[in-house]
């Protein structure tokens, strides 16, 4: 059960690392559309429109190919789960028998 323990929590925390990452894509286009307001009657703030921007899409492009993988890892999770719960369940009924 330990062992379970501990491979699922590595799986979790990479999700939560793609999570993270979501987030961050998610404050870069803010940033993105915050500097593009200022770059209007500042035309010095376009270098740093073009830099964020590639940012954000470089990492929202990661972040989609990282995805692919998350319907798969949180279906092994449950399906451990269940396996082990059946197990418990087994050794439990035939220790009452």
């Amino acid at each position: 059960m330990e062992l379970y323990r501990d491979g699922v929590s590595r799986r979790l925390a990479r999700n939560r690392w793609l999570f993270v990452l979501y987030l961050l894509v998610l404050t870069l286009i803010f940033v993105a559309s915050l500097i593009k307001s200022v770059a209007c009657t500042m035309p010095h703030f376009e270098a740093a429109l073009l830099l964020v921007e590639r940012i954000y899409l470089g990492l929202a492009v990661l972040a989609f190919l990282l995805a692919f993988r998350l319907p798969w890892t949180l279906t092994r999770i449950q399906l451990e789960r269940y396996d082990i719960a059946l197990e418990q369940q087994r050794k439990n009924s035939s220790i009452n028998s």
